[in-house]
């Protein structure tokens, strides 16, 4: 019988794929920094690989992030998960994050506002009050 991936893996392991998608970087170019495969990024990125902390510090340098960026808040989203994590770990949600993150603040306000309006007219009660 094969083990699930811990809770923390999981959510250790979203973080490094929300911060790679961040800087636009794909997991081939971040396993060729770590001289790893994609594949082991990929293992990494879902929680099906522990991420040792030595390789971890690596990541995070690679990245950009202080080493406490991939554990904010590990003990609340674990917890009460809201669906953020695991909806930016596919790939519209990983290109509407890399977007987000790289408009200004203005344009940040029209993106929300635009989805606010479209999941709005689809299904007002699952968008969340301001």
């Amino acid at each position: 019988m094969k083990k699930s991936p811990h809770e923390y893996d999981i959510y250790v392991g979203s973080r490094v794929r929300m911060a790679r998608s961040m800087v636009s970087m794909s997991q081939t170019v971040l396993a060729d920094e770590l001289g790893i495969t994609f594949q082991q990024i990929q293992k990494y990125e879902k929680g099906t690989n522990r991420i040792s902390a030595g390789r971890l510090v690596l990541i995070a340098r690679i990245l950009g992030k202080p080493i406490n960026w991939f554990f904010e808040d590990i003990e609340a989203k674990t917890k009460n998960d809201n669906g953020l994590e695991t909806a930016f770990q596919t790939e519209p949600g990983s290109r509407l994050l890399r977007t987000f993150y790289h408009a200004s603040k203005e344009q940040r306000k029209i993106i929300a506002d635009l989805a606010r309006t479209i999941v709005k007219g689809n299904s007002p009660e699952t968008v969340p009050a301001e």
